[in-house]
């Protein structure tokens, strides 16, 4: 990995980390030549859409493949 690619990473978890909805520590990324591999598990589409999002909007990110899980049994919320 290059330094470039470490500081879009940081990025990428500094601006989830920065959001209203708590990622906490349920999301980790890996970057390649701009190319931003998401994964973890959240607890709702909802969640992964919006991590994708912001992951999508650092600069340096070219694509981002989400690999992230989804488990309801994580949602707070009643089903």
């Amino acid at each position: 990995m290059n330094s470039r690619d470490a500081e879009i990473e940081e990025s990428v978890l500094e601006n989830l980390r920065a959001t209203s909805i708590s990622f906490g520590e349920s999301i980790a990324c890996q970057c390649q030549d701009g190319r931003l591999v998401l994964t973890g598990t959240l607890p709702s589409y909802y969640h992964k859409q919006l991590a994708q999002e912001i992951a999508g909007q650092v600069e340096g990110v070219r694509v981002v493949i989400n690999q992230i899980q989804v488990d309801f049994a994580k949602s707070s919320r009643p089903r």
